[in-house]
């Protein structure tokens, strides 16, 4: 029986899992982090309306129909369950309740403990009568569980109708077919029996408490204002226990000796699970057990929040206690003779729900895929609803669960993506910094450009005439060393144009194939053999599977003599120069890298290394345009340029080039941040150039 009973309101599920944590079918199933009851799987409970701090969870409402039947003329019989004075607020009595119920609309209001007392004499008979044990309940979703998850115990439930059955059979018997009954109590599960194939029809509606308070203050129907009035016959006797753990038993005579385990009570979502396990294997040998899911009906999903459950059970015993002043024997003997043709048996038919039961390699691999790939792993910690990881894992095989419920998995998926925000939002902040530094260097290059360009005339007419009067035979001899002077000078301006020249890239390059490793060996090998520069220890630790490369090797060994040059003269022509080299296959890419062990660069200076002009050396010794040319020439070949650099230590000069020219060569996060020297960097010696 699929009845839609209980729904998720959407979008107010809020992904705390209380309702799958307290549901003792497991039928709910999430989906898109909402947690939805499924219909086919849920015993009514009412435990994820009870738990759910949302209010994500409405049951199915009862009050439109009853509304309808109310105008619609019918004999109205208001059947009130046993827990009504545990309902009621301290300034209210039983009879202004009732007097409510009235003015409501209903024609009779009568005690749902009178169908109680009628159960009770049937539950008797079976105790009597002995056989097999029996497992008796007031409790539809005691039924619900066990037609559903345990058929093979239905030969053990009494074959006997609930007390809201009996009194509704009862009802009709006494005021015809057409009278509207309507149950009206703590229950959930209660709107499920109503609908039940094997009673359907004897109660027409179901309220919870909770509604008939909101139909009463829809109505302006105000408790404490009533004036009291009575219940209608027919009154119960010991019914009125019903809803107070082992009352049922109370009431049909059977005494529950807690040292004695022929007669049990049991109560509780954990212990009524429990009892159901150890009867199903055998472990239990009692005559007759009494079973509520909740701790009594007094306790059910939809009493109204306000007293205790001690509070409640004195409310209910003290209302039996009262009423049973008044109690006449000789009427209630009657009324339950007048009533005593009622066939109050009814079947169970199995409802079994089929479980898809995942092989051990299916579970193993749902953990595998929350990172639990090993017994420590699993916390199970019942952040996620389950008692377990493996039973967290079996139901994510059922495909009523979802990975992102596990708290570790994805607090750890959600700190690799924050890592990976991070190190991305790093790569853009890098990304952002080149970008303005290529727009500077190609507006400074743009201005360099027509400078040069300028500059070049002038320059070349300084030089012809300093030329021709040094050869002029007449020239006095002291004039012979200020045109030298003119003439050294005007060329190592020409020497700055055609830097400025080269750094506004209107030099083009023209590739060819190459080795990267010839082109390094080679480059060392002709500095090292200057004699300014014997103090020097060079390093090489070259890629020996290095492939061949489109470069314009010219440009590149510029590069190169540039950055060594550079590294020779801040280490003040003392110290190691390592040169490294390495092919990046997966990305098909060069990288070599020329470091020093000089005194490192300020960090303030770093991002100003590849700005024209800006050098650190003496006046006359650098015009500021190498490492700029380098730039210019590495962006040409479609390639990067960096440097990790620590004060103290030294510095290392990162080159990135595709191998193939027609492909980009920027690689961002492949290569040490700039400000820091390379982590792990151990150099080694593979070739000594030292004469």
């Amino acid at each position: 029986m699929c009845y839609d009973v209980v729904r998720t309101i959407e979008n107010k599920c809020k992904r705390c899992y209380n309702c799958v944590r307290y549901c003792p079918a497991k039928a709910i199933k999430v989906e898109k982090g909402q947690a939805v009851v499924l219909p086919e799987k849920c015993i009514g409970c009412g435990n994820c309306v009870k738990v759910c701090m949302q209010s994500a969870k409405e049951i199915h409402s009862g009050m439109d129909h009853v509304k309808e039947m109310l105008r619609s003329g019918r004999t109205m019989i208001a059947c009130i369950a046993p827990s009504f004075p545990a309902e009621i607020d301290d300034d209210s009595t039983p009879g202004q309740l009732v007097s409510a119920y009235r003015k409501m609309g209903f024609h009779k209001v009568v005690e749902v403990a009178f169908g109680a007392d009628l159960v009770a004499r049937e539950y008797k008979k079976l105790y009597e009568k002995g056989g097999k044990p029996y497992i008796t309940t007031a409790c539809p979703t005691v039924i619900y569980y066990v037609q559903k998850y345990h058929p093979q115990l239905i030969p053990y439930l009494t074959p006997t109708v609930s007390p809201m059955i009996a009194m509704g059979l009862a009802m009709k018997k006494e005021y015809g077919e057409d009278a509207g009954v309507v149950f009206i109590g703590p229950c959930i599960a209660k709107k499920k029996e109503a609908r039940d194939q094997a009673v359907r029809g004897v109660v027409d509606e179901v309220l919870t408490f909770v509604e008939s308070r909101i139909l009463r203050e829809e109505m302006g129907i105000e408790l404490a204002e009533m004036e009291p009035s009575s219940f209608d016959p027919p009154h119960p006797s010991w019914g009125r226990a019903f809803p107070i753990t082992g009352g049922a038993l109370k009431c049909a005579d059977i005494h529950d000796d807690f040292l004695d385990y022929d007669n049990l009570t049991v109560e509780g979502r954990e212990h009524f699970i429990d009892f159901i396990d150890m009867f199903q294997m055998g472990q239990i040998d009692t005559r007759i057990t009494e079973i509520l899911f909740c701790e009594g009906c007094i306790n059910g999903p939809m009493i109204s929040e306000g007293d205790g459950a001690f509070a409640r059970k004195k409310k209910v015993a003290d209302y039996i206690r009262e009423t049973k002043r008044a109690f006449s024997v000789e009427d209630w003997q009657y009324q339950m003779k007048k009533y005593e043709d009622l066939d109050l048996t009814r079947s169970f038919q199995p409802e079994y729900v089929e479980m898809k039961e995942p092989s051990p390699e299916e579970i193993k691999e749902v953990l595998r895929s929350t990172n639990k790939t090993s017994v420590k792993d699993e916390l199970n910690c019942k952040a996620c609803g389950y008692e377990s990881c493996r039973a967290f894992a079996k139901a994510v095989c059922e495909g009523i669960a979802e990975k992102e419920m596990c708290l570790t998995y994805t607090i750890e998926e959600l700190e690799n993506t924050l890592n990976r925000l991070h190190k991305s939002h790093e790569e853009l902040q890098t990304t952002q910094q080149q970008l303005i530094h290529s727009e500077k260097q190609a507006s400074l290059g743009q201005l360099a450009a027509g400078v040069a360009h300028e500059v070049n005339n002038p320059l070349g007419t300084i030089l012809l005439y300093a030329d021709i009067l040094m050869k002029d035979p007449n020239l006095p001899c002291n004039l012979h060393t200020d045109l030298d002077l003119i003439s050294k000078e005007a060329h190592r301006c020409k020497t700055i144009v055609s830097g400025l020249l080269d750094f506004s890239r209107q030099r083009e390059i023209f590739t060819r194939q190459g080795n990267i490793n010839d082109l390094l060996m080679e480059t060392v090998e002709l500095i090292k053999n200057q004699k300014d520069r014997k103090n020097i220890e060079y390093i090489l630790d070259l890629d020996p599977d290095m492939p061949v490369m489109e470069l314009d090797p010219e440009q590149i060994k510029q590069v190169i003599v540039n950055i060594v040059i550079n590294g020779i003269e801040a280490m003040d022509e003392k110290g190691i120069i390592t040169v490294k080299s390495k092919f990046k296959a997966k990305e098909d890419r060069i990288v070599f890298s020329v470091g020093d062990t000089g005194p490192g660069i300020p960090q303030e200076n770093i991002k100003k290394l590849f700005t024209p002009f800006f050098t650190t050396k003496q006046i006359g010794k650098g015009t500021g345009l190498g490492l700029a040319i380098c730039y210019g020439i590495i962006k040409m070949h479609r390639g990067d340029i960096r440097v990790a650099t620590e004060v103290g230590k030294g510095s290392e000069f990162i080159v990135t080039i595709p191998r193939l020219h027609g492909s980009s060569g920027t690689v961002l996060g492949n290569t040490p941040n700039a400000g820091t020297l390379a982590v792990g960097y151990q150099p080694r010696r593979f070739k000594s150039l030292n004469p």
